[in-house]
């Protein structure tokens, strides 16, 4: 009885070990959750790309009709986008609309940012690495938020 009880345990720990595994933030399984595709891009005068629009020399994060969130932050000649993805990063900073809120106006729903740089993360590190996960080689990011503990994996 007691190899059994013994037998159990052991069993119940190595699975509880691969579940943590599975659900837990590790960059290899990131990495697996998705294809990467796309690239960084710059952001010129005139052009949007996923949700950024450069326009009259500033970047703006959402619909350039409605001019609700501008990027004060950014810095233009630096600024680049990652194509197929909501992350964007300058020289200073690593963007992603993080917390966002939204209005009717004219019977449309319009979305803002109201936090948008992703604190402490390294821009000229930062890589994406697929379905809304990204790293700057320290942390492990998910839709612009890190992830607890990420960096006791060594990213």
């Amino acid at each position: 009885m007691t190899n059994r009880v013994s037998l159990f345990f052991c069993v119940f720990f190595v699975m509880l070990i691969s579940a943590c595994k599975e659900n837990g933030i590790s960059l290899e399984s990131a990495g697996l959750r998705g294809e990467v595709t796309g690239n960084w891009e710059p952001l010129d005068e005139g052009d949007t790309l996923e949700v950024y629009v450069h326009l009259n020399d500033q970047i703006h994060l959402g619909n350039p009709s409605f001019e609700i969130t501008s990027l004060p932050e950014a810095h233009i000649n630096t600024f680049q986008v990652w194509t197929d993805s909501n992350y964007a990063r300058d020289s200073l900073h690593v963007y992603y609309p993080i917390e966002t809120d939204c209005i009717v106006i004219d019977e449309q729903t319009v979305c803002y940012a109201t936090e948008y740089i992703i604190e402490n993360a390294n821009s000229s590190t930062f890589r994406y690495l697929g379905n809304d996960y990204g790293t700057d080689g320290n942390e492990l990011f998910f839709k612009g938020k890190v992830l607890r503990g990420s960096n006791d994996e060594g990213f």
